[in-house]
């Protein structure tokens, strides 16, 4: 009875489920639609761990300790080039994982736009470490926009412990900074990559074979028309297997394509390298749109391409370096510095010289105007910049400034000659012209500085400013140089005649005019007094953008200067006497006519003076 009952149901339910159906087919539909849709983005949604290292520590990882004895504060990042994100782009990044030793305290993850710039959606507190993986998930969720990114970690390791990294080296996977803003790429050392990964959720089919064009960079900021520029072509395998090398190429404007000879494979996670001459004939002067591809047989073609702007010139101006050092009288290292600095400029003439003292207390040669200048990142003495301009040589990629106390002078020479040739060698779009009238009886100084400029500077700086400064050669203080005791100082920075930083240039077109007059104090030798001007870029609160562009010098009084060589910055003044007429050695100069003898480091010489 029951089975027969159970049969009567089953048919009652066939029927009304059969008669639902026909009766709702469009309901139904759109219903089953909505399942099959809903179970098909659940089943799309996955997570993605991006980074250089495996997911999985391997036996090869290790941990490379930041101190044996103490405490030492990090920064630690990879860089994810906008090339390996254009496929998760509208991706979300929730979560960071970073590979540590245990203990680490303070560590906050984050993600930065580049190593200059702050996080762009905060910091989030990962607090203090274990051995291994620790993954946190960001306070702030980040949406990929494609652009190029760093993804890293900070904190403090206690001593003996460590950044940890696994996998082969990669030169996007390995960035750390010592707390001061200075980032190592320690790629060079073959360190393998930095235990850094973002989680990214996805919800669409991530491509398993992705062969892209990451980058392309040239040897030169600006390149002559008609010259050659050594131009680096970088390709990455973000696929999961490995890959065929492909093909490169590419045309500037609308000229030939070239091509560029690649061959072998790429290991999944790996890039390659390849630099190429590049011919500038046929450029035109400013910028000329470089358009490089890949030929690869991949599943994602939107990496595959991209545009690089090379800068070229036909015309310049010729140039000067500006060197500003920082020194004072109490600082023992300073003579260091000093020498390192001549053996530098040895033999040259492309410079203007100026010696601010500040940066390790202060001297009865401190200038008040010169503490400005600490924020281009003087933090002690002796310290200098070439062209306020971030390089190699720096301390950090913040600050143009860098230490020059170096106890041997010939490592000294080598660690900057590369960075004073690179501004030698960088074309000037700007000029400097300084005519001076000196009034010997009232002391007072006409200055007026001119200039041109031809098409590119409103191209590469549009935004520029003149400094005017008045410095000093051979001034005698009575208080002696710590670590040398010597009492006569070169490049003494005295007035300035513009803002320290610079004032706007009112263009005529493409000159410029400006007219100063200044009376110097008695207390000056206008022999040796000179007049610096250089244009340089306007500078607001970011101090890696003040660079100069042109320098000049020229002596107050023209005649007077023409004493032998104290007036040539080279020469290092070691001594000064005076004598009367009848050859008797006195003190100080006296009022009317006394003899001067001057000693340098290129000889000595004698000049009668009237006072």
């Amino acid at each position: 009875m029951f089975a027969k009952y159970f049969v009567i149901l089953q048919h009652c339910f066939r029927d009304f489920f059969i008669q639902f159906f026909y009766m709702t087919k469009r309901l139904h539909l759109l219903l089953f639609l909505f399942i099959i849709g809903f179970g098909t983005t659940l089943q799309a949604q996955r997570t993605v761990n991006l980074g250089y290292c495996p997911d999985e520590l391997t036996e090869n990882a290790y941990v490379q300790k930041l101190s044996e004895s103490y405490s030492a504060t990090f920064l630690a990042a990879i860089r994810i080039p906008a090339a390996r994100l254009q496929v998760y782009k509208g991706a979300t990044i929730k979560k960071i994982r970073v590979a540590t030793s245990e203990g680490l305290t303070g560590v906050y993850v984050w993600i930065r736009p580049s190593f200059t710039e702050a996080a762009i959606n905060g910091i989030t507190r990962l607090g203090t470490t274990v051995e291994g993986w620790n993954e946190v998930e960001l306070k702030t969720p980040y949406t990929i926009t494609g652009d190029e990114i760093l993804i890293g970690y900070s904190g403090t390791a206690p001593a003996a412990k460590g950044l940890m990294f696994d996998g082969t080296p990669n030169p996007n996977a390995c960035f750390v900074n010592n707390g001061n803003s200075e980032w190592t790429d320690l790629y060079k050392y073959s360190s393998g990559s930095l235990c850094i990964q973002a989680v990214i959720e996805v919800e669409n089919d991530i491509p398993t074979d992705d062969v892209a064009l990451e980058s392309c960079t040239f040897d030169q900021t600006f390149a002559p028309v008609d010259s050659v520029v050594q131009a680096t072509f970088t390709i990455g395998n973000y696929g999961d297997s490995e890959a065929q090398m492909p093909k490169l190429y590419y045309r500037i404007g609308t000229g030939e394509a070239v091509s560029i000879e690649t061959e072998g494979t790429l290991a999944s996670g790996e890039s390659a390298s390849f630099t190429a001459p590049v011919s500038t004939k046929g450029c035109t002067e400013g910028y000329n749109t470089l358009h490089a591809w890949i030929e690869a047989e991949d599943s994602y073609a939107d990496n595959n391409e991209l545009d690089k702007q090379l800068a070229c010139y036909a015309t310049s101006f010729p140039r000067k370096v500006l060197i500003e050092h920082f020194t004072t009288l109490p600082c023992v290292n300073c003579p260091a510095g000093l020498r390192t600095l001549l053996a530098v400029v040895d033999g040259r003439d492309d410079y203007v010289w100026i010696a601010h003292h500040v940066g390790y207390s202060t001297d009865e040669l401190t200038v008040s105007e010169s503490s400005q200048l600490t924020y281009f990142g003087v933090n002690g003495a002796p310290m200098a910049m070439f062209d306020r301009t971030v390089l190699d040589c720096s301390d950090s990629n913040k600050y143009p400034t860098f230490s020059i106390g170096y106890s041997s002078t010939t490592v000294g020479k080598e660690a900057l000659m590369p960075s004073y040739l690179q501004c030698a060698q960088t074309p000037a779009f700007v000029s400097v012209n300084i005519e001076n009238t000196y009034d010997r009886t009232t002391r007072q100084l006409t200055t007026t500085v001119s200039g041109q400029r031809n098409s590119l500077l409103e191209t590469f700086y549009p935004e520029n400013s003149l400094t005017v400064e008045i410095f000093e050669n051979g001034v005698t203080t009575k208080g002696i140089q710590v670590g040398s005791g010597s009492q006569t100082h070169n490049h003494v920075f005295r007035a300035n005649l513009t803002d320290i930083m610079g004032d706007a240039i009112e263009w005529d077109g493409d000159t410029y005019t400006r007219t100063f007059t200044y009376t110097l104090p008695e207390t000056w030798n206008e022999s040796y007094t000179r007049v610096a001007a250089f244009v340089n870029r306007t500078v607001s609160s970011d101090y890696t953008a003040g660079e100069v562009l042109n320098a000049a010098d020229a002596p107050v009084d023209a005649e007077l200067a023409g004493i032998g060589s104290v007036n040539n910055p080279q020469a290092q003044v070691l001594s000064r006497s005076y004598y009367n007429l009848k050859g008797q050695r006195i003190n100080a100069p006296v009022q009317g006519v006394y003899l001067e003898k001057t000693e340098t480091t290129e000889g000595v010489s004698t000049v009668k003076r009237i006072k």
